[in-house]
């Protein structure tokens, strides 16, 4: 009875391990596989950083006055390019203010009326020097010379003559008279001789006097050649002083022309107006700072790390910027579509921060604006009139006391225009200020005629003025800028409000790659399986799971880097399931590996 039993349960048994073994060959083992390929990996180190301001400039006038105008903040200012007279590029920025100027163009009428006086003085007295004919001192000179050459070559050899036959006849006189008074000469040869000494001396005192006459007469002509040339060299002296009273008219006409642009105040690089320090009305002097301009691209981010890392980075490295950490980018940009932010390396620090021991590495990133909210504009493809509104382009309607009813509103004074008819500004229809957000969608502008009065204020860095409007307005609805392109009734306008993707101040995670790793076949830590013959992996192979022994070397991360004897190139690396499958085993990609999860 017992042999009988036992043998009941001996076939017992053996039916049952039948049906396992079948029910374990057909069974398949759900995995998820990737291929493996000889790669050399970078190693990546992600660290929080600080955005700053690339530049932050408190711009002020050159010049004192009263502001006529000045941007509100939040507005942007660029600058724009032109050819200049000589055919070069010149950039020049918009005018982010500007100065009541008809002082300095006083001074600039001033200026021209003393430059055209100076020139007047300049053109009478070269007429003067044209009158003093260079013919009279011509004239005068060989009067001179002529009068000189007469008593030098012939008055004084006259004179010379004379004096000679002067001495001549007094010794025949004097030889006569001794003969005479020897009673050896005749009394008519006593005679005769003083009569010829007498002759002579009046002969040589005729020609002296003439002598004299000419000396006269070349002593005044030469002073009248000196005066005449004194008179040029005069005039000739005024003429350069009225020379350089034109020279000096024209750097005051300059200096008055400079003040004059000095009134407007440029912006000397892109940016955002983030902070308007003065009013319309108010009197500044050139040391009274107006705005501060920041800007936003590029834009700065600032990163403090440790001296080892420090010495792997160099200025010119590529950096990734993520506003979000991993996870939750990985989410807003699946969401969003937002591409990647890229960079370099701009600087680094010489000596680390003696509080921190760090080193701050500067890296540069090119920012750009984003819309909150999703445009309406790609649906709209059929309109053919339609704009776009910023927040610039805009202002509300508000009560100038809203506790109490009254007809008036204010209104912006940028939206506010002028016609033939009168005051009038443009409205959006159908659009105004609630509880919630404005509502994102697609309205046209009217005309509203306004009566303007004479209350103005400046409220949330924006002037407005008093008005009593001759239709339907009401307070919180949006006036649209004068000066917006295109305006009309038959344009469809759509409000895009918009946000640069960083501003100075935000936390960022910047992403730098470090040296490459060594190149070769990476296996996750978590796909290295252990047995009593050493570290294996399974890889995937006509549905069947094949187990091979590898060497694991170095680590990086969660990434081993291995040798095997065998060719893993392009092998289907078993990462999920592995645990619990054996060499030999059925296995099936599962659903993760369908959806290329």
């Amino acid at each position: 009875m017992k042999t009988y039993f036992f043998t009941i349960l001996c076939i017992l048994f053996l039916i049952g391990c039948d049906r396992s073994e079948k029910n374990t060959n057909s069974l398949k083992y759900p995995i998820k596989f990737s291929i493996l390929q000889t790669r050399q990996p970078s190693k990546s180190l992600m660290i929080s950083g600080s955005a700053k301001a690339w530049r932050m400039q408190s711009l002020s006038f050159e010049v004192s006055g009263r502001v006529k105008d000045v941007l509100d903040e939040n507005a942007e200012v660029q600058i724009l390019a032109h050819n200049s007279k000589e055919g070069s590029l010149e950039f020049t920025g918009e005018v982010i203010a500007e100065l009541d100027s008809s002082r300095y163009d006083a001074e600039v009428i001033a200026a021209h009326a003393q430059m055209a006086s100076a020139q007047a003085e300049v053109k009478a007295m070269e007429i003067e020097i044209q009158d003093l004919a260079p013919q009279d001192i011509n004239s005068a000179e060989i009067k001179v010379a002529s009068l000189q050459i007469a008593i030098d070559q012939t008055l004084r050899s006259e004179e010379q003559r004379a004096k000679a036959q002067l001495n001549l006849a007094r010794s025949e006189q004097k030889r006569a008279k001794d003969l005479y008074e020897k009673n050896v000469g005749t009394k008519q040869s006593y005679e005769q001789a003083y009569n010829q000494e007498q002759s002579a001396n009046s002969f040589y005192e005729q020609v002296k006097a003439a002598l004299e006459t000419k000396d006269k007469e070349l002593a005044s002509a030469k002073a009248d050649l000196a005066k005449a040339q004194a008179a040029l060299v005069y005039k000739k002296a005024r003429l350069e002083v009225a020379k350089s009273a034109v020279e000096r008219a024209n750097a005051q006409l300059l200096l008055a022309k400079r003040n004059q642009q000095d009134c407007k105040l440029l912006a000397p690089f892109s940016g955002v107006i983030s902070s308007r320090l003065v009013t319309k009305g108010a009197v500044v002097d050139p040391s009274r700072p107006v705005v501060v301009l920041t800007m936003m691209d590029p834009i700065k981010i600032e990163v403090a790390v440790n001296a080892e890392t420090a010495r792997q980075l160099q200025p010119g490295d590529s950096v990734s910027l993520q506003l979000l950490p991993q996870n939750d980018r990985i989410e807003s940009e699946k969401k969003n579509n937002t591409p990647p932010i890229s960079g370099w390396i701009e600087s680094k620090s010489v000596s680390a921060d003696p509080a921190t021991r760090t080193y701050n590495i500067i890296c540069v990133i090119r920012n750009r604006q984003i819309s909150p909210r999703q445009s309406l504009s790609p649906n709209l493809s059929n309109i053919e009139k339609k704009a776009s509104l910023s927040r610039d382009d805009v202002s509300l309607i508000w009560n100038l006391d809203p506790d109490k009813a009254s007809g008036s509103l204010m209104v912006w004074t940028k939206s506010i225009d002028k016609d033939e008819k009168g005051y009038y500004c443009w409205v959006l229809e159908n659009i105004h200020l609630d509880s919630g957000k404005i509502q994102h969608s697609l309205v046209k502008a009217k005309c509203v005629r306004l009566k303007t009065l004479q209350e103005f204020r400046s409220f949330a860095n924006k002037e407005y003025q008093e008005v009593l409007p001759e239709s339907d307005l009401k307070p919180f609805m949006l006036t649209v800028r004068k000066d917006f392109p295109a305006l009309s009734e038959e344009i469809w306008l759509e409000y895009i409000p918009k946000d640069w993707m960083i501003r100075p101040g935000d936390l960022v995670f910047v992403e730098f790659q470090l040296k490459p790793l060594p190149t070769g076949i990476y296996i996750p830590s978590k796909a290295i399986l252990q047995d009593s013959k050493g570290n294996h992996i399974f890889v995937h192979e006509n549905g069947k799971a094949r187990k091979i022994y590898v060497k694991p070397q170095e680590m990086f991360g969660d990434l081993y880097r291995v040798l095997c004897e065998e060719n893993l190139e392009q092998k289907q690396l078993i990462e999920l399931g592995s645990h619990y499958i054996k060499d030999g085993d059925s296995v099936i990609a599962s659903k993760i590996q369908e959806r290329g999860l």
